[in-house]
């Protein structure tokens, strides 16, 4: 049992650490213009 819970752990972990390398990548600092406007005219319509 104790083996599963490091699985759990190691693969928390590793989500986490991905979500942080996303989260710092160059592509997501970079706005894109028309992302915002195609959001609010999807809600809109």
């Amino acid at each position: 049992m104790l083996w599963l819970l490091g699985i759990v752990i190691l693969v928390m972990v590793a989500g986490i650490v991905a979500t942080i390398m996303i989260g710092n990548s160059k592509s997501n600092h970079e706005e894109n213009k028309g992302y915002l406007t195609a959001l609010v005219q999807k809600w809109l319509n």
